[in-house]
């Protein structure tokens, strides 16, 4: 019997790892998403969307914006 307990108590420490190692996984995802969250909401995406556009809408002459976006 003492080898069975054991056995069992190995299960106990890999469920605790997996625990700590999923739970760290998903704080990770929160804080990302936290990140992207804040991100957006000061435009800072859309800063560097523009910024980096090979094709960024221009006025034309006559004050109209281009229609064509490709």
């Amino acid at each position: 019997m003492v080898h069975f307990n054991a056995g069992r108590r190995s299960c106990y420490g890999q469920a605790t790892l997996e625990y700590a190692l999923v739970t760290s996984a998903l704080l990770a995802v929160l804080i990302a998403f936290g990140v992207m969250f804040h991100a957006c909401n000061e435009g800072v995406l859309v800063h560097y969307a523009l910024e980096h556009a090979s094709h960024r809408m221009h006025v034309e002459d006559d004050g109209t914006i281009s229609v064509l976006c490709y």
